[in-house]
C-alpha cells in the first residue's frame, strides 16, 4: 500500500486532483493547491501526504520554504501538518504506517515520528517519538529509499543495503526475529540488490535492480503470487511466472500488482472486492495476466490499497478496478466509473475502467494529463503537471511578429493577492520568468522565447522569424 514518488521529488507547477467519498467516483480538482509547486506525493493506508513550495521563493529565505498537508480519511479539506516545519533540508519523500511517519531528506537523513507501536520507529524500545528525529541506527548511512506497512518499515541505502525494523510476526521485515525496535541489515533482502518495495498489510512486494519481483510475508490469500497459500515467509520469493521484466510493483492490503516492461499488468491475491481487475471476485494464487488491456492500454505503473488498484497508463489515464470509495453518509456516486453492458456488484468495479478528470463545478471534464497518483485505502490524489492544450493562432506567417496564445492547464496565477512576500507586491504570474520552447521537425526548429502568463490558463508569446 505504501506509495509515492520513487525516484527523485519533483519541483513543478501543476494541479491536483482527489478521489475520495466525498467526490461521486471522479477525480476532482483541488483549487486551494493552485498556485504551488509540488514536490512530493505519498499515500498510504487512510492517510495521503502532498509537500509543496511557493512558485516563487520569498527574498526573505535562503531556499524555498516547504509546507506539508495531509488529507485524512474522507475529508476532502487539506490539513496543514505543521511537524514538519522543524525539518530544516529538502524532503524527498514521506512513507507512513498505521502509527508512525518517515520522512527522508535529499541529503539521506531519515527521520521519524509517531507512536512505537512494535518499536516501528527505530528509536529503541517502546519509545514515542513526538517530533521528528533523525532514526539513530541509519546515521551515517545514505537512505535513498522508504516504505512503511502498518507497523513495519523498511530502508534501502544507496549502497543497496536493506534495512527492516517493526512487527513481523508475518515475516514482512525480511527478518527471522518477529519484532526488532531498531534497524536491522537484511541480509536475506540485500543480496538481490532491490531498488523499490511496496508494503502491503503483512507481506512486501519488491522490485530488483534485474527488473524482477520478489515477495516475502504473508501468503493466507496467495498474496505472494508462489501459485499455492502457504505458511508466512521471511525469505524473498523470486516470482519468476511473469514473463517479462518488471517496471513497477504495488501492494494492497491482501492482492498484489505488477506491471511489466511492456505495458502488461499481473495481478494477484485477494480478489474481494474485484480489486485484481480479472472481471469477476475470485481469489487468485499466482500473476494472472489482463488481458482485457492488451491493445488497448500501455500501463506504466499501478498503485494499489485496501481493495482497489489504479493503474497509469502511458497516455497518462487513470484506470480502477476495486471498491470505489464512498462517502458514509451514502451520497450518491453521480460519476463513478461504470462498465458498459456489465453489472457489477453494487459499489464495485470488476475490471479496469477510466476514470473522469473534471473540471469541477459540473463543468465537464479536463483537459489535464495525470503525470503521477498515488492511492490510499479512501481515495487516491493525481497530479497533473502544467500542460499545452491548445495554442491560438495555429497558422501564422514564417516571418516572426504573430501574437500567440498557448491554453497551459495548472499556471501559477493571481486575482489580486499578491506575492508571498513582505517586500514585494508583485503578482505571482508577474514574478515568475515565464519561457516558451518551441519545437519542430519539419522545419527543423528548435528555440526559446520569452513569454508571459495574462491569465489562469493562457502564455502568450511572440513568434519569432
Amino acid at each position: 500500500m505504501t506509495a509515492g514518488l520513487q525516484n527523485a521529488a519533483m519541483i513543478s507547477s501543476g494541479e491536483l486532483y482527489l478521489l475520495n467519498g466525498t467526490t461521486g467516483g471522479e477525480l476532482q480538482p483541488l483549487p486551494f493547491f493552485l498556485n504551488k509547486n509540488f514536490r512530493v506525493l505519498s499515500a498510504n493506508l487512510d492517510c495521503a501526504y502532498i509537500a509543496v513550495e511557493p512558485p516563487v521563493c520569498p527574498p526573505e529565505y535562503e531556499r524555498p520554504p516547504c509546507s506539508v498537508y495531509c488529507f485524512n480519511g474522507t475529508t476532502s479539506e487539506p490539513e496543514l501538518c505543521q511537524e514538519f516545519e522543524e525539518l530544516q533540508a529538502p524532503i524527498r519523500q514521506i512513507a507512513n504506517g498505521a502509527n508512525h511517519v518517515l520522512v527522508l531528506t535529499e541529503d539521506g537523513t531519515l527521520y521519524s515520528r509517531g507512536t512505537a507501536v512494535y518499536g516501528s520507529t527505530g528509536h529503541g524500545g517502546a519509545r514515542n517519538v513526538p517530533d521528528f528525529r533523525p532514526v539513530p541506527a541509519l546515521q551515517g548511512k545514505k537512505v535513498k529509499f522508504v516504505a512503511c506497512g502498518g507497523n513495519f518499515s523498511i530502508a534501502i541505502t544507496f549502497e543497496g543495503d536493506v534495512y527492516s525494523w517493526g512487527r513481523s510476526f508475518q515475516g514482512e521485515t525480511g527478518l527471522f526475529s518477529k519484532v526488532e525496535t531498531v534497524p536491522r541489515f537484511a541480509p536475506e533482502v540485500t543480496p538481490y540488490r532491490v531498488v523499490e518495495v511496496s508494503c502491503g498489510d503483512g507481506h512486501v512486494l519488491a522490485r530488483t535492480e534485474s527488473q524482477q519481483c520478489i515477495a516475502w510475508g504473508e501468503n493466507t490469500c496467495g498474496q505472494l503470487g508462489l501459485g499455492m497459500k502457504s505458511k508466512p515467509t521471511y525469505k524473498p520469493q523470486l516470482l519468476d511466472s511473469i514473463p517479462s521484466q518488471v517496471a513497477s510493483v504495488s501492494a494492497g492490503w491482501a492482492h498484489s500488482v505488477a506491471v511489466g516492461t511492456d505495458g502488461r499488468v499481473y495481478t494477484w491475491g485477494l480478489n474481494s472486492h474485484g480489486q485484481l481487475g480479472l472481471g469477476d471476485t475470485k481469489t487468485r494464487l499466482a500473476p494472472h495476466l489482463l488481458h482485457g488491456l492488451i491493445d488497448m492500454h500501455q500501463v506504466e505503473s499501478a498503485h494499489a490499497a485496501r481493495s482497489l488498484t489504479i493503474l497509469r497508463t502511458s497516455s497518462q489515464k487513470a484506470l480502477f478496478c476495486g471498491q470505489i470509495p464512498r462517502d458514509p453518509s451514502g451520497a450518491p456516486m453521480d460519476f463513478a466509473p461504470r462498465r458498459p453492458g456489465n453489472r457489477d456488484p453494487d459499489g464495485c468495479i470488476l475490471a479496469p475502467v477510466a476514470l473522469n478528470l473534471s473540471k469541477g463545478a459540473n463543468l465537464g471534464s479536463s483537459p489535464a494529463q495525470l503525470s503521477d497518483i498515488v492511492a490510499f485505502d479512501r481515495g487516491a490524489i493525481g497530479y497533473a503537471r502544467s500542460t499545452v492544450y491548445r495554442v491560438a493562432p495555429n497558422v501564422a506567417p514564417v516571418g516572426g511578429g504573430t501574437k500567440i496564445r498557448a491554453m497551459v492547464t495548472g499556471l501559477p496565477f493571481d486575482t489580486s493577492k499578491p506575492m508571498q512576500s513582505t517586500m514585494s507586491s508583485m503578482l505571482v504570474q508577474d514574478a515568475i520568468p515565464c519561457q516558451v520552447r518551441l519545437k519542430s521537425m519539419s522545419p527543423i526548429c528548435d528555440m526559446i522565447v520569452k513569454g508571459r502568463i495574462i491569465a489562469k490558463d493562457t502564455v502568450e508569446f511572440i513568434a519569432p522569424d
